[in-house]
């Protein structure tokens, strides 16, 4: 039996030194999904981290075997500066660019488009940002739908206000279940903003929020 398969029975609990001895034995021999786990862990603080770097070192070692989770992780960590790395913008765009390469399931595209709103790591560029997002929108992702939509309605990097426009976008995201698209396209028929005014929709993508949880519908 696989070492990583061995700490799979006691499902990971960082507190049980049995399932951290086994994922770790997995990492060190190449396991991908052994080495993310190890990342995560040192990249939460959940077992001792001796020099700062083990999360990420674990991570592209997992990453250069195409495990998803710890691309995205090092993308996170790369555009925020955190867990032993310096804020780098170019590097997090790598990762999320080649994460974003092999599967449309998550908001990679986007993400690139959020450091530039930051400003973290690099000048904020609101134009620059709209520019991922449109192409986070355009691959489907639905929170670049969502982010698109809001810059139309806010007018992010000079883009012109476009109520119709945003609510487009957000009707795209929303009908995916994205959450706050869901609020924020309520708000758009409760106000007439973008679509006719329409109380009935208006409770109706309300309900679809508060339903999985959205507090403010």
């Amino acid at each position: 039996m696989h070492n990583f398969a061995q700490g799979v029975p006691y499902n990971w609990n960082v507190n049980n030194n049995t399932a951290v001895f086994w994922y770790h034995k997995a990492a060190e021999q190449g396991n991908a999904d052994g080495q993310y786990l190890v990342g995560y862990m040192y990249s939460r603080g959940l077992i001792p981290n001796k020099n700062n770097t083990d999360a990420v070192e674990f991570f592209i070692q997992s990453a250069e075997q195409v495990n998803l989770d710890s691309m995205g992780e090092l993308g996170r960590m790369y555009a925020e500066g955190r867990v032993g790395v310096m804020c780098d913008a170019k590097e997090a765009e790598k990762w999320f660019l080649k994460r974003a390469a092999i599967t449309n399931e998550r908001s990679d595209t986007t993400s690139i488009g959020d450091i530039y709103v930051t400003g973290t790591c690099v000048q904020r560029d609101e134009q620059l940002a709209v520019k991922w997002y449109r192409k986070g929108a355009e691959k489907g992702e639905m929170l670049g739908e969502y982010k698109l939509g809001l810059a139309y309605l806010n007018g992010l990097g000079n883009l012109p206000k476009d109520s119709k426009q945003s609510a487009a976008w957000l009707h795209k995201s929303a009908n995916k279940g994205y959450i706050l698209a869901q609020d924020q396209l309520g708000v758009l028929y409760a106000n007439g903003e973008g679509v006719a005014q329409n109380d009935q929709q208006a409770v109706e993508w309300f309900r679809k929020s508060a339903e999985q949880g959205w507090y403010k519908s």
